[in-house]
């Protein structure tokens, strides 16, 4: 038992003594105080659940989940996962990752990070893997003179057909629901 504990149950036989006493014999004695209810030491409370949380900056060592709203106004660090079960807002958060890939021909992509640049041999066809994660950005390049078109599974464009990414073409997609839903699309010569 902590000496906080030890106070709290000491207090708490004194108060039932008097108040017995005060029953029984009729006679008034008053109640003590009650020790200060905050502890001046650190508590341990265990597995804690917090919603519209807010700090300056954040490092979670461990997977973080958020259920509700929780606003970071400098750096948030995660080490394990990061599971967010409602909107995201990146604001400070570094997002952007890229890789380079040389595509074959009818090869599936599988987004794992926010831009690829899209080398091939020659001429290919490619497909999106359907998406997962919401608000999810994909950026493609193109690399080099070679075309590489984008099948129509998955995605969603401005008019409705196959996209042709050629050398510095740009293409940038958000993940609603299962598909990449075509944001811009940027034809550079």
């Amino acid at each position: 038992m902590t000496d906080k504990q030890k106070q709290w149950f000491a207090w708490g036989i004194i108060a039932l003594v008097m108040t017995l006493v005060s029953v029984f014999l009729g006679v008034k004695y008053p109640i003590p105080e009650p020790p200060p209810f905050l502890p001046d030491e650190e508590v341990i409370l265990g597995t804690t659940h917090f919603t519209n949380i807010s700090v300056e900056d954040a490092t979670v060592t461990d997977d973080l989940a958020v259920t509700d709203d929780a606003s970071v106004g400098g750096d948030l660090t995660v080490t394990g996962a990061l599971a967010p079960n409602g909107n995201v807002t990146y604001s400070a958060l570094t997002i952007f990752s890229s890789t380079t890939i040389t595509v074959t021909d009818a090869q599936t992509i599988t987004p794992t990070v926010t831009i690829y640049n899209l080398d091939s041999a020659g001429a290919v066809t490619i497909t999106l893997a359907a998406c997962t994660t919401d608000g999810q950005p994909l950026i493609l390049v193109g690399d080099d003179a070679n075309n590489i078109t984008i099948n129509d599974t998955n995605v969603r464009t401005n008019d409705g057909s196959v996209q042709v990414i050629g050398q510095y073409d740009i293409i940038t997609w958000v993940c609603i629901d299962t598909e990449w839903i075509e944001i811009s699309d940027v034809a550079n010569s």
